[in-house]
């Protein structure tokens, strides 16, 4: 094969010249003028170079060829010239054919190049889509230029671009997960290196003992074991960078720093990861500024040869950032010791390059946002939409705000001021400081974490291979420790002046706290009783501190009483403003109600079922339901006691508000308390009260408004009587509102018997229309009856129309209800006491009538056994009588006594009792007049209607 396709060189001045008898070296050179030929031609013409023959390595590069190719191309590097000129083995890439032998053409692939091994595989792809061209089969370049156009080429252009790309990227991860394998192989070359040292020397003794024993001298004792003068490099290594293994430990400990400090990191050593990061700066500097002091071929130095370096410290120069802002965090962290908060302040001053009054004021401001952020916790929202905290929440929310103040408060006493726990009394971080600059704990017996005062081993005895580092690494690395500049002035905080700052942060956080706590128990439900809880919580924490401020305890206890007095008064409030529309709601209820309307039928004539005996057949019942008979003597007592089912309503539903008071109230000021609560726990109580006696008056007011209103008719103003009546004698309502034991028994019923006297003032109120109504109704009669004209004979009875104005007046009086008219006997004499001043006037009319005198004094007499004796009406009945010619007084007595005891069952409500005369033969409880005389008494049943029960007395 000739080589005369392409410019040839000086026969003997090009390296080729040798060779070029050999047909072997004849091929790869014609093959090799060929494809730089191509290349040459392809980067000559405009018009058919495209980016992907840009892009493509060069094809010649093989260090067999002409001089001239060598000189006209540059991609035939000199150093690789002492490669071998023996023929290759691998498959040739350079095509099988002479190239063409146009100048300056473009030469081309041809089918059956180094490729045609594949010769059955898939022919070039001639799809008109560019993505489903495949580059590995890919024979002829130009193809894609005759199948594709512009836009088409520069999107294969683009995606041969991104492949390779993405092939350097995955190299270069593949480089860079491999290089600890590197690293870890070069400390075993150290290693190993160390231990052929050692070798080399007990070899060298050895060689020694044996040539002295060789010459005779091994009784010589100057020469026996006499030490070798073979340099020993392992026994004192050189501790410089020119050293390899200094070197290569020195790059270890940069590479490793950033996944050490971000460890530290993690489990919050600080103060480590600070100091090694400070230590990562002094290596980078040591292998930035490291020379030899020799013409290097290299003029960049340790950078330049180990360019990791440089991309190592884009790590290690952010990690001071990230763990200022990490520390700046910690910092917010309350419950952390003193020591602890004194290490993350260190570890900040030493990156910042800070002072003691920054780091103080960087504390405070820490735990200022950490105490706002408790503060502004959002509450729940319940489902009407409204926020309402809730007592779990404000407990834990109070529990740290307590605990964030006097933790922060004693840390930093302890840190800036004076320690407690340190022999000479200095403050925490001048101690931690001083030890950062000169650590005085020993390697081999550290000191425990937590321990006072702190001691610090050196920076880099926390990593696992110190002894290594120590042996080989620069004493600029194992001995740095940072300045700190202590003695600066800037960096001076006096203890007076520290106290000062902690002080004014308290006053500050005691106002936000308490402004807080305000907010958090304004809309607490669940009354006094979680302002209790919450006043405990506080109590037992701020009491079990040792150092605890008592300006934050006094006004969180104020602001908690005064949220206390809110809330009864709120319950108070409550109760007085049922008041009217209760009442008016039963009001609207009562002329469907028989029972409220005539207490005394819902008495004697509402039938009351006895229990039926088979709730008593099993024994098991009387376990899971109350007793019916009890139930049964329930509802009698409150027949009894006049609560007809609209004023029972009415008075349970003030009863249970006053007792729900009380049992709120009952962890206040009820029970035992401690002696040191006894002054507060007074005031607490006098407060109250004074509320609780407004509240009585509120309640007679309200009443009173309601009274007004229906004045004018009889039923509701008896009935808001008798609601005022049953409230005054309920046994619960006024102890529970007054809280029972809580008020001295002296002063309760005296504030009790005031409320009574109100009300009973009301009750007689309320009576005004329905004794003017009764009264104006039985006169009526009256005058009827003395105008009406009576039959000559003697008079056994009373005329139809007293009879008539006296059942009036019973009926009346049946309206009241059995259990006023025995309780307050004033109200039937009052009435009475009208009737008669009333009927007074008509007497006049009877002193002109003497056909009816003798009936009429018969009246007179009858009527005053209800009335009672009265001067004017004597005179009247002695005027009668002698009208009536000479009649009998003691006879008239005697006939209206009789009558009075056969019916004195149907007007035994009008009737005095006792009777006032105490010479009645066989009174009894039920017939306090005495029995009627024998063969005249007569059935007076039919004359009362109801039932028989009708007939017997309330009581």
């Amino acid at each position: 094969m000739s080589s005369s396709g392409g410019p040839a060189g000086s026969p003997g001045g090009g390296p080729g010249a040798p060779l070029k008898s050999s047909p072997s070296f004849t091929s790869v050179s014609s093959r090799t003028r060929d494809r730089s030929t191509s290349v040459l031609s392809q980067q000559s013409s405009p018009s058919v170079s495209s980016p992907l023959a840009r892009r493509r390595p060069p094809l010649s590069l093989s260090p067999i060829g002409s001089a001239s190719a060598r000189s006209t191309s540059s991609l035939t590097s000199p150093r690789y010239q002492t490669f071998s000129v023996a023929p290759s083995v691998a498959p040739s890439v350079a095509p099988s054919q002479a190239p063409s032998t146009v100048p300056g053409g473009v030469s081309r692939f041809k089918r059956g190049h180094a490729r045609k091994k594949n010769a059955h595989g898939p022919a070039a792809p001639r799809s008109i889509h560019p993505d489903e061209l495949d580059f590995g089969t890919l024979e002829d370049p130009d193809e894609v230029f005759r199948l594709f156009g512009v836009r088409d080429v520069r999107g294969l252009e683009k995606r041969a671009s991104d492949a390779a790309a993405a092939k350097v990227a995955e190299l270069r991860t593949m480089v860079g997960e491999r290089y600890r394998d590197l690293l870890s192989a070069a400390d075993s070359i150290v290693r190993m290196r160390a231990a052929s040292d050692r070798l080399v020397d007990h070899l060298d003794r050895v060689d020694s003992v044996i040539s002295n024993v060789a010459g005779g001298d091994v009784g010589s004792p100057s020469k026996r074991g006499a030490p070798t003068t073979r340099r020993r490099d392992s026994a004192e290594p050189v501790r410089t960078l020119a050293s390899p293994p200094t070197l290569s430990l020195t790059i270890h400990l940069l590479l490793s720093l950033p996944s050490l400090v971000h460890s530290l990191l993690e489990s919050s050593h600080l103060l480590t990861a600070a100091r090694l990061e400070g230590v990562g700066r002094v290596v980078y500097r040591e292998l930035s500024t490291f020379s030899t002091g020799e013409d290097d071929e290299d003029e960049g130095g340790l950078k330049a040869a180990f360019p990791i370096i440089e991309r190592q410290w884009e790590s290690i120069g952010g990690l001071g950032a990230v763990i200022v802002r990490r520390a700046a965090l910690e910092l917010s962290a309350w419950d952390t010791s003193p020591l602890t908060t004194a290490s993350t302040l260190a570890s900040i001053l030493m990156l910042k390059n800070g002072t003691l009054p920054e780091s103080l004021t960087s504390l405070l401001e820490a735990r200022t946002h950490a105490l706002t952020a408790i503060l502004d916790t959002p509450p729940n929202h319940t489902k009407t939409g409204k926020p309402v905290h809730e007592i779990d929440d404000v407990l834990q929310n109070l529990s740290q705000v307590l605990g964030l103040v006097l933790k922060t408060v004693h840390s930093a006493t302890e840190i800036f001021v004076t320690s407690d726990s340190t022999p000479s009394g200095e403050p925490l971080l001048l101690l931690l400081l001083r030890e950062i600059e000169n650590p005085s704990a020993s390697t081999t017996s550290p000191q425990e974490p937590d321990s006072l005062p702190p001691k610090l081993v050196p920076t880099l005895s926390t990593l696992p291979n110190y002894p290594l580092l120590l042996r080989h690494l620069s004493p600029e690395i194992i001995n740095f420790t940072p300045y700190l500049a202590l003695s600066s002035p800037h960096n001076s905080l006096p203890s007076s002046s520290s106290k000062a700052l902690i002080d004014n942060w308290l006053d500050s956080s005691t106002t936000a706290v308490v402004a807080g706590v305000r907010s958090w128990i304004s809309d607490l439900r669940g009354g006094a009783q979680t302002l209790a809880r919450i006043k405990a919580l506080v109590r037992t924490t701020l009491t079990a501190a040792p150092s605890s401020p008592a300006n934050l305890l006094a006004l969180l206890e104020d602001t908690i009483e005064s949220r206390l007095a809110e809330v009864y008064k709120a319950h108070l409030e409550t109760i007085v403003q049922r008041i009217e529309p209760c009442t008016s709601s039963l009001l609207a209820s009562l002329p469907t109600s028989q029972a409220d309307t005539n207490p005394a039928h819902f008495l004697f004539d509402t039938p009351l079922a006895f229990p039926s005996a088979t709730h008593y057949s099993l024994p098991g019942r009387l376990g899971t339901q109350n007793d019916p008979f009890e139930l049964f003597v329930e509802k009698v007592m409150k027949r009894v006691d006049g609560r007809s089912p609209l004023v029972d309503k009415g008075v349970k539903e003030l009863e249970a508000h006053a007792r729900d008071l009380k049992v709120d109230l009952e962890g206040w000021v009820g029970g035992d308390v401690e002696e040191k609560d006894g002054p507060a726990r007074s005031k607490l109580r006098a407060q109250y009260i004074h509320s609780a006696s407004e509240t009585f008056d509120g309640v007679f007011k309200s009443l009173s408004g309601v009274l007004d209103s229906v004045a004018s008719e009889v039923a509701p103003s008896l009935f808001v009587g008798n609601f005022a009546f049953l409230l005054s004698r309920s046994s619960t309502f006024a102890k529970d509102l007054l809280l029972g034991s809580a008020v001295e028994k002296g002063h309760e019923e005296e504030i009790i018997s005031e409320w009574q006297s109100r009300l009973k003032s009301l009750q007689e109120r309320s009576l005004v229309i329905w004794r003017t109504e009764a009264v104006n109704e039985a006169v009526y009669d009256l005058d009827a009856a003395f105008s009406a004209p009576s039959p000559s004979s003697f008079p056994s009875q009373p005329s139809a129309k007293v009879l008539s104005a006296l059942r009036i007046l019973n009926d009346a009086v049946r309206q009241v209800g059995p259990h006023r008219t025995q309780a307050e006997p004033t109200i039937i004499s009052g009435l009475l006491s009208e009737f008669r001043a009333k009927s007074l006037p008509l007497s006049k009319a009877l002193l002109e009538r003497e056909d009816s005198a003798l009936q009429a004094a018969w009246d007179v007499k009858f009527l005053e056994r209800f009335w009672g004796a009265s001067a004017e009406w004597e005179a009247v009945e002695k005027k009668l009588l002698a009208l009536a010619g000479d009649a009998d007084p003691a006879l008239l007595a005697e006939s209206t006594l009789h009558y009075l005891q056969r019916t004195q069952t149907i007007f035994s409500p009008l009737l005095p009792s006792p009777p006032p005369s105490s010479t009645l033969k066989n009174a009894s409880l039920l017939l306090p007049w005495g029995p009627a005389p024998s063969g005249e008494v007569k059935s007076a049943v039919g004359t009362v209607p109801g039932a028989r029960l009708g007939l017997l007395p309330a009581r």
